[in-house]
């Protein structure tokens, strides 16, 4: 599939399409504990960047990863102006500074595995943050000057983890709040230690 072929689904269509190197993949419906975190994702988030020089952006908005992969995030934060591509009256974020994604049985593979992969190539992407929506379960990646990446595991349900580059902190009690956890094994829990460099450039 062309990129042209992919803009004109878009274009036509009511639900969200992400490509991959010419493989179109449709987005499937959130559960009601992705909608939940989401909700307070935002709120957090974008109470905490109001009248700042970050903007924030709900997963309605494509992010233009290189000329062969468009993805969405489940939330955007853009570190002072933001760059947008222009297709067919269809806009593309340039420019990430911060990706959320909420992890879930369908994604979580994608998400880190593929869209991580992808995400890195993004020069202006300073953190990835993956949420679990199964139990209190945050990684924060932060990119350091030599291009590696350094993470953060939180998941003390008191406690609260930072986002340097837009000056957020986000309480694990804040963002769990009225989610209806259901415990479950997740990858998330054979993760990486709480804390160490990755080499993924």
């Amino acid at each position: 599939m062309t990129i042209e072929e992919y803009f004109s689904i878009e274009l036509d269509t009511d639900y969200r399409n992400e490509y991959y190197a010419g493989k179109l993949v449709e987005l499937d419906g959130d559960s009601r504990e992705h909608a939940s975190l989401t909700v307070n994702l935002i709120g957090q988030v974008g109470q905490q960047t109001r009248r700042t020089d970050n903007h924030t952006f709900a997963g309605g908005l494509r992010i233009r990863c290189d000329a062969q992969n468009y993805l969405y995030a489940d939330l955007t934060v853009v570190c002072g102006k933001s760059q947008i591509e222009k297709i067919d009256e269809m806009e593309s974020l340039l420019n990430p500074g911060v990706i959320f994604e909420i992890l879930s049985e369908k994604t979580e593979q994608r998400d880190r595995g593929v869209k991580w992969h992808i995400y890195q190539q993004i020069k202006s992407l300073q953190h990835y943050v993956l949420i679990s929506r199964w139990d209190p379960y945050v990684e924060i990646y932060t990119r350091k000057d030599n291009g590696d990446w350094l993470l953060h595991i939180e998941t003390d349900p008191a406690g609260s983890f930072a986002i340097p580059a837009i000056d957020v902190t986000i309480g694990m009690a804040d963002l769990y709040e009225g989610v209806p956890i259901e415990l479950q094994p997740t990858g998330s829990l054979d993760g990486p230690s709480p804390e160490e460099e990755i080499s993924e450039k």
